[in-house]
């Protein structure tokens, strides 16, 4: 998706600079994340395994997360990411999810990579600059997916000096809901444990779309509203 989006970019003549540190005046900053809320540890490789978007909620592999394996034309994909702290050996965890991923699917791993990251939640103080995608946290607090907030924040950073608007208003009318349920999702999410995770996955699995019923959880409604204040003063610091 990355280097699609990268291709994307380059046919409408975007130049990107690498290696490089700005020493320039911006408009639109995003440059990535600043603190760590959730850990991520895994490892890409060749494989010779079946195409799969695959994913794991356990707490013994991801703790308050998850776990994905994904295979796309010979390539893959292996991950525990994990948000309880402290981030101690997360290596064990990675090592547990591809266990359990070995014991589940047959596939082979060849030119193996480790890597690891950080997932940051902090909101940016907006500067001179506009802040947005992961750099200013702008993303998922349950599961922490960024593409397409990053994409959206960046379109209203643009709307916002095309069209002389603010980008706060453009901000908090597109994107801080979304937040704001995600926020209470996380709250919620790290109440179910193994238990609570297997009763939701069963519900999910009863619906005719999936999509529509993981995409109800993230309109800001009023069970939402309710647990918000409780959730804002758990997550402190996070925050608006």
């Amino acid at each position: 998706m990355d280097y699609a989006l990268k291709q994307q970019a380059l046919n409408l003549g975007v130049k990107i600079i690498y290696d490089k540190n700005i020493s320039f005046p911006v408009q639109i900053d995003s440059s990535g994340a600043k603190k760590a809320a959730a850990f991520a540890y895994g490892i890409t490789f060749d494989t010779d395994a079946a195409d799969i978007v695959s994913a794991i909620v356990d707490d013994r592999l991801a703790p308050k997360g998850y776990a994905y394996f994904i295979a796309l034309n010979g390539r893959a994909t292996l991950v525990s990411a994990f948000f309880a702290k402290p981030f101690k050996d997360p290596k064990k965890y990675y090592l547990e999810t591809l266990s359990r991923y070995k014991n589940l699917l047959d596939f082979k791993i060849d030119n193996p990579r480790e890597f690891a990251k950080y997932i940051s939640f902090s909101l940016a103080k907006q500067r001179d600059a506009v802040i947005v995608g992961e750099a200013a946290g702008i993303q998922d607090y349950l599961f922490g997916f960024g593409m397409r907030l990053a994409v959206k924040s960046a379109e209203l950073a643009a709307i916002s000096i095309m069209e002389d608007k603010s980008y706060h208003r453009l901000y908090r009318a597109h994107i801080l809901p979304f937040l704001r349920a995600g926020l209470v999702n996380r709250f919620i999410f790290e109440r179910l444990g193994n238990n609570g995770y297997k009763r939701q996955l069963k519900k999910a699995n009863t619906v005719p779309d999936v999509r529509k019923f993981l995409g109800r959880s993230y309109h800001f409604s009023p069970a939402h509203r309710l647990f918000y204040p409780i959730a804002r003063l758990k997550y402190r610091g996070l925050w608006d």
